[in-house]
């Protein structure tokens, strides 16, 4: 679906300005500190994990901290139970 709306970026300028929560929260755009981590010695020994969706179907992806490796895996359910099978393989 394509939806043509001239003036888009003007009617968003215009109803920020006449709401106050809109106006109450402007300023209030920080940047998150960065946190750094610590490189790791050993291989899979810190990892990262992040669920995505792509297609309808729920994914878990790991990355080792120590090679920036990383795996994709299908999960075979939507609830946690799936993604605790998944990590629990792992240990």
């Amino acid at each position: 679906m394509i939806i043509y709306w001239p003036n888009l970026n003007a009617d968003i300028e215009s109803m920020i300005q006449r709401y106050p929560a809109c106006q109450n929260f402007r300023d209030s755009d920080q940047k998150e500190s960065l946190i750094s981590t610590q490189i790791s010695l050993l291989p899979w020994k810190h990892v990262a994990t992040d669920l995505f969706t792509r297609k309808g179907s729920n994914y878990l992806i790991l990355v080792n901290y120590h090679s920036r490796f990383f795996e994709v895996e299908k999960l075979k359910d939507d609830c946690t139970k799936g993604y605790l099978e998944t990590e629990s393989t792992r240990c």
